[in-house]
């Protein structure tokens, strides 16, 4: 665990949401097997299959995945930047709130699809400095997580992005 003083929050909050985020892909893969249980996904460009997830086992992960934003809200103020990382909570926490909605409405195939759509549309930041632009870089660490959590691997995004790139 790092300082309280350190410009990141604790540890432990940020390595549970991507331990929960592997934790419940595990469970997912355990629950639904990889014998012919898979169904094709338009979402990641045709190459590649998404695990069928049961609607309510996803919205709770998000659920849960938006109370620990909340939690890493609170703790903001711990670290040595409480501004950077607090818009950057709040930014996750209504990315989760967006998902849910797009859930609701239509299904996690059609959330995967809408969540393709949110991601293809955020700015590179690799270029960017390490604490700039909180709203987008907790939007795109939502994305990640929730991508993980269904079983899309950054291998596919990154195809599904390549491919939306060479039709512009």
């Amino acid at each position: 665990m790092r300082a309280a003083g350190g410009s990141e929050p604790p540890l432990s909050v940020s390595t549970w949401a991507h331990t929960l985020a592997e934790g419940i892909g595990a469970w997912i893969a355990n629950k639904y097997p990889t014998d012919k249980r898979y169904v094709p996904s338009r979402s990641d460009g045709g190459n590649g299959k998404m695990i069928h997830l049961a609607r309510e086992d996803v919205l709770r992960g998000l659920e849960r995945f938006r109370s620990i934003a909340k939690q890493d809200f609170l703790a903001s103020n711990l670290t040595d930047n409480p501004e950077f990382w607090a818009a950057q909570a709040a930014a996750r926490r209504e990315q989760y709130d967006r998902l849910i909605e797009a859930i609701q409405g239509s299904g996690v195939p059609g959330a995967v699809e809408q969540a393709m759509e949110w991601y293809n549309e955020l700015p590179p930041l690799y270029e960017e400095p390490e604490f700039s632009q909180p709203d987008t870089r907790g939007k795109k660490q939502a994305l990640e997580v929730f991508f993980k959590a269904v079983g899309i691997d950054r291998r596919t995004i990154r195809d599904a992005r390549d491919q939306k790139a060479a039709r512009m």
